[in-house]
């Protein structure tokens, strides 16, 4: 047990000895009584000098010339026949190219050896000497030393063979001298320690499967199995040295395929965009032609109409004055006949008159009865829905033919360093790569979206089409403490929320979200609410008689009012998960807009009928209700607005309310946004609290949706202004627009549970979802 104990020991002494300081472990210089240095080892002593011989010197013949022993690089050369000097190393056993007299293969290898990004010119690269540029010279490099990874000019190549530390590393010079130093600088990396890079690594721990120095050894691994770092000897295992080699030709085939394929894919991608432009062009203008005939189509035949009509009452009025001038003179006669006529003559006279009144009153009756013509103009259904003049789709399509054949997923086996290290380096190359197509759909075409798995494009329905970039998120999004005013919003992701029964693109005036996660949506255009999932799917649709203006989710009741009806409608959901209307009241005035309040419901009301388009101000009136009993009621006449420093003066531009968790409201007053104190108990409505509206660059007009977050921050939609704002819950002064050029934004709804931001817009069928960072 000593003995083994004792071997352990003196194994961590030597290897200590070995690696941190070099002298140990040599022999002892027989003149100085110093460790030889590890180039005197075993060498023999000049002649001359009395000092060891380089063992560049050893067993080397004496060149013919110069009388000094000739350099490793002529050892077992041959001569070359024209220069006299021995053949390089690379030259032995090739043919010699009949144009330039170098070994066939060498000018082709230079060649490539120089091309290290693409676009490379076909050139041989001058190097120059890395250490005379220590002193800001640009001398040409002659020679390349391997040892110490550095050109080497003329005079510092005899400097360097000079040095006694540095004479025997081994110089690369002529043809052998590399174009690029990168490789020696790798395999000069490979050998350092990574925890330790002064140090070279030089064992294998078997336990913990990792390269160690001697301080790694020292440190962490002075207890495990340890094994001597050897070099193997290749050359007895050639099968493995052209597995190795077909391996990385075929990376770089393979490489080479994909780059080419991805240029052609890139040429392609700009003759798509050139098709589609011309395609789109040309569509454009079959589409102006087709307009331009049919308006003249329509011009002759508003014509036609008109000069029937007109003709059909130039008649009427020459009857008319017919009628008149037979008139006169009946009541001329009739007056000769009273003034000078016999009794007889007044008899006649008086029937004739009698007669010739009634045929005219007959006649002027019968031309009354005719109804005049209002001439109008009917929008077409497919106008409303011209959006644009053609829709692209993304296809997303299979790999070809050609790129499928030259992937591979073989695993490249390389072999293991040596027969200790047991793992080998697997590498799997898998082309995951997709192409994309594009397809260009005219106007009067189904939108066409390609199957992943198919190249022919099969015709969807409306209601299957998706967002092409679109953002699915997860109802466990961990949540961030950042507060909401500090946040930013990520990319837009558009979800399509319409169906092949709406007649008009759909006009989000309102957006609730529930606790689970689904969105209720009011669809204005098509007097509709729409039931969506948390990701955004339609899962349900209740058509309404009237347009719905606004909704409020009050427990488990969702209550509706619309522009053209006195009344608010209430809502549920069934087991099924579908709308259902359980009931409702009839209102004395036009509900606009409604919000809950407390578990009640405060509701705005304009004294018109459809003028909440209207930008004039008009009186209005806000009630609060608990079902159909009026709790309270305030009425703000817009004939009593007359004091601009009035805090009401602004409230009957409103046409929009919301209450916020304070117990105040919001009043979105055409290009502003007001907060005011409301109290059940109180006959008035207490003063403004504050206001928002346009100011610098932040420009806000026509002010519709609003809504707020947990923390209280509100959100407001700039109709006309293509925006939404947001303003601080502590301090209005505190705001921002959040989310700028966004077309025509009616509606907001904020889920701050799952950190997103839903804004619906005019004239729209997607709806917009941003999500905070």
């Amino acid at each position: 047990m000593e003995e083994k104990t004792e071997d352990s020991f003196q194994l961590h002494v030597n290897i200590m000895k070995s690696q941190c300081m070099q002298h140990l472990g040599q022999e002892i210089h027989s003149d100085t009584g110093k460790p030889a240095c590890p180039q005197h080892l075993g060498q023999e002593i000049h002649s001359d000098t009395g000092k060891p011989a380089g063992p560049q010197h050893l067993g080397q013949e004496i060149h013919s010339d110069t009388g000094k022993p000739a350099g490793p690089q002529h050892l077992g050369q041959e001569i070359h026949s024209d220069t006299g000097k021995p053949a390089g190393p690379q030259h032995l056993g090739q043919e010699i190219h009949s144009d330039t007299g170098k070994p066939a293969g060498l000018q082709q290898a230079l060649e490539e050896e120089h091309l290290s990004s693409p676009g490379t010119k076909r050139e041989k690269v001058t190097k120059v000497c890395d250490l005379c540029t220590f002193d800001n010279l640009q001398e040409p490099a002659i020679g390349f030393c391997i040892n110490c990874t550095d050109f080497l000019c003329k005079r510092c190549l005899v400097n360097h063979s000079r040095i006694k530390v540095t004479r025997s590393h081994v110089v690369l010079q002529g043809d052998t001298m590399p174009a690029n130093a990168e490789p020696f600088l790798g395999l000069r990396a490979l050998v350092k320690c990574k925890l330790h890079p002064e140090y070279d690594i030089e064992f294998i721990c078997a336990e913990h499967s990792t390269n160690v120095c001697a301080i790694c050894i020292t440190d962490k691994h002075h207890k495990c199995k340890l094994h001597k770092l050897c070099a193997p000897n290749t050359g007895d295992n050639p099968k493995q040295d052209a597995v190795v080699e077909e391996s990385i030709l075929n990376l770089e085939s393979q490489i080479e395929q994909f780059a080419s394929n991805r240029e052609r894919y890139l040429k392609r991608m700009q003759e798509d965009r050139e098709r589609i432009i011309k395609e789109a062009q040309e569509n454009a203008k079959l589409l102006i032609e087709k307009i331009e005939t049919h308006t003249k189509l329509l011009e002759d035949e508003i014509t036609q109409l008109v000069n029937k009509e007109t003709n059909i009452t130039e008649s009427n009025i020459n009857d008319a004055k017919s009628m008149y001038t037979e008139l006169r003179r009946i009541k001329d006669l009739h007056e000769t006949s009273h003034k000078y006529g016999s009794a007889k003559e007044c008899v006649l006279a008086a029937c004739h008159v009698d007669a010739t009144s009634k045929e005219i009153a007959r006649k002027i009756t019968l031309l009354e009865t005719y109804d005049d013509t209002k001439y109008l103009i009917d929008i077409v259904e497919q106008l409303p829905r011209f959006s644009n003049i053609c829709n692209i789709s993304l296809t997303i399509g299979e790999k070809s033919s050609s790129e499928i054949e030259n992937a591979s997923d073989e695993v490249v086996e390389f072999p293991e360093c040596n027969e200790i290290n047991e793992h080998l380096f697997n590498q799997s190359v898998r082309d995951i790569g997709i192409q994309c197509e594009y397809f260009i759909s005219k106007c009067n075409q189904e939108v066409q979206t390609v199957d992943r798995g198919s190249l022919s494009p099969p015709t969807v329905q409306k209601d299957e089409l998706r967002a092409v970039h679109c953002t699915m998120f997860d109802e466990a999004t961990p949540s961030i403490t950042k507060p909401f005013i500090e946040r930013l919003v990520g990319e837009k992701s558009s979800y399509y929320i319409g169906n092949n029964s709406d007649a008009y693109l759909s006009r989000i005036t309102a957006i609730q979200i529930f606790s689970d996660g689904k969105i209720l949506l009011a669809d204005r255009s098509n007097k509709a609410i729409k039931l969506l999932s948390s990701d955004f799917e339609v899962i349900d649709e209740y058509t309404l008689s009237g347009s719905p203006l606004d909704v409020c989710l009050v427990d488990d009741d969702i209550y509706v009012c619309c522009s053209d009806e006195k009344q608010v409608s209430r809502f549920g959901i069934n087991v099924d998960g579908e709308l259902f209307k359980t009931g409702g009241y009839p209102t004395r005035l036009w509900p606009v807009s409604i919000s809950h309040f407390d578990q009640k419901v405060i509701i705005l009301f304009l004294t018109q009928e459809d003028s909440v388009d209207d930008v004039e101000s008009e009186s209005v009136t806000i009630e609060i209700r608990d079902g159909s009993r009026i709790d309270r009621g305030f009425y703000i006449d817009v004939d009593d607005s007359d004091d601009e420093d009035d805090d009401l003066y602004h409230i009957v531009d409103a046409k929009r309310i919301l209450t916020l968790e304070t117990g105040s409201v919001l009043l979105a007053e055409n290009d502003r946004v007001s907060c005011y104190d409301i109290d059940a108990r109180e006959e008035e409505i207490g003063g403004r609290e504050w206001f928002y509206r346009s100011y610098g660059k932040n420009h806000l007009h026509n002010t519709r949706g609003l809504a707020t977050d947990t923390e209280g921050n509100v959100y407001i939609c700039g109709q006309d202004s293509n925006n939404v704002h947001q303003v601080s819950s502590m301090n209005y002064r505190q705001n921002r627009i959040l989310i700028a050029d966004i077309n025509m934004p009616l509606s907001v709804c904020v889920d701050s549970e799952r950190d997103r931001l839903i804004v619906g817009c005019d004239e729209d069928d997607y709806i917009h979802v941003f999500e905070f960072k």
